[in-house]
């Protein structure tokens, strides 16, 4: 997941080579942003992956597109950004983790390990989770970019690296380091959405 509100560098690096950046991660993972949703949303459809049943009340409606600013031009011209939905994820990821993760304002990188049972079906092992900032001129943040992270984490799995933090260890805390070890017992998936996260938060979650 990269919890990443505008403004910030990772957008517009993602506006500029969104398009090289989704082909890029394949079919293997995929990276999920929080808060964000396509011109294209529906809320009924959308709005039960992401919000628990008992926070429905509380979640705003998708804000009518025609009245809202793009995130972008190019590969972000219909994405727009919800603030409650991006709370609301933020929340629950704080929660399910015990607080190990723990947002702090910055363009951040989340990444967890999962493993699949006979049935397929997943389980998040949340105490792996490992995050980090993202490089951001706005908070003075030099780490890696989004785009570095994307190619170096498919760079890793195409591979088979076996990187204990995926090529990414400079984004990742050391405390981090040490949870998310990957190990051969287990099939471990990068926390991202589209496919496999939103099927973990489905099922974690309650969604």
């Amino acid at each position: 997941m990269a919890f990443v509100p505008p403004p910030a560098d990772a957008l517009d690096l993602l506006d500029a080579g969104g398009g090289v950046l989704d082909v890029r991660s394949g079919d293997r993972w995929d990276l999920f942003f929080p808060g964000y949703f396509k011109s294209s949303w529906d809320r009924e459809h959308s709005v039960s992956r992401l919000v628990l049943p008992a926070r429905m009340s509380r979640h705003a409606p998708p804000p009518d597109t025609a009245r809202r600013r793009p995130a972008g031009q190019d590969f972000l011209g219909d994405w727009y950004f919800n603030h409650d939905s991006f709370d609301v994820m933020r929340y629950e990821v704080e929660s399910q983790s015990q607080r190990r993760f723990v947002y702090d304002g910055r363009p951040t990188l989340v990444v967890v390990r999962a493993t699949y049972d006979a049935d397929g079906e997943p389980e998040v092992d949340w105490p792996s989770l490992a995050s980090g900032p993202l490089s951001d001129r706005l908070h003075g943040v030099r780490s890696l970019s989004l785009a570095e992270v994307v190619h170096r984490i498919s760079t890793d799995l195409e591979q088979g690296g076996e990187d204990p933090q995926w090529g990414v260890g400079a984004v990742l805390s050391r405390e981090g380091f040490e949870r998310s070890q990957r190990t051969a017992a287990a099939e471990i998936g990068i926390a991202a959405a589209g496919g496999t996260l939103a099927v973990w938060l489905n099922h974690m979650l309650g969604l």
